[in-house]
């Protein structure tokens, strides 16, 4: 760590320095200019080392937990009464905890809401991305690097709103299309009796 510490001063100071060594060359402006991407410079050279020391390494905790949680839905799903222990699980949730599930809450949902307990959104985009990696047939070992290529927790989750919603949108679609079929046909039955009516008038 003193060692980065000493290298970023370093580089800092450097940057710094063919500055002031350009100062006489340059105009006010220029030298404003200068000064301020030599500032900017050092604050890249602080948030590369924060991202890497302390972003990288939570995500890579991150994804190692939800790997953990991924293998108890797992377990959850194998056992041969998986529905009768899922409904006993969301009893002692909101009995002990306080925390309402739905009645068809999903053995993952259960797992993430037992885990996370009372954060509802974390929940919901953890449970998102857990369901996407099963259904997809991604076991708990490769779970990170599935992550970590579909570019991280929260793009899962948009990406399994997005298809919901594209597939609700052909559902309504497909219920319309359907509703209009028989309005139309109800339509034509119709004419088709008016006009027996009227055939019978006639005569």
């Amino acid at each position: 760590m003193k060692k980065q510490a000493n290298t970023k001063q370093t580089n800092v100071v450097a940057i710094g320095s063919k500055a002031k060594a350009r100062s006489g060359k340059l105009s006010a402006t220029e030298q404003a200019c200068a000064d301020m991407e030599a500032k900017m410079q050092a604050l890249h050279v602080q948030h590369t080392a924060f991202h890497t020391q302390y972003v990288e390494r939570s995500n890579a905790a991150l994804y190692a937990l939800l790997a953990d949680m991924q293998r108890v839905c797992l377990d959850l799903l194998e056992l041969h009464n998986k529905d009768k222990v899922i409904k006993k699980l969301c009893k002692d949730l909101r009995k002990d905890y306080g925390i309402k599930t739905q009645k068809n809450t999903s053995a993952v949902g259960v797992v993430v809401r037992y885990t996370l307990r009372n954060q509802r959104k974390t929940a919901h985009v953890y449970t998102r991305a857990l369901q996407t990696a099963i259904d997809a047939g991604v076991a708990p070992e490769q779970l990170a690097d599935f992550i970590r290529e579909r570019g991280g927790v929260d793009k899962i989750r948009q990406a399994a709103v997005s298809a919901d919603e594209r597939a609700a949108k052909r559902y309504g679609l497909e219920v319309m299309q359907d509703a209009f079929g028989k309005m139309l046909w109800r339509s034509e039955e119709h004419t088709s009796e008016l006009q027996s009516l009227a055939y019978l008038v006639c005569r």
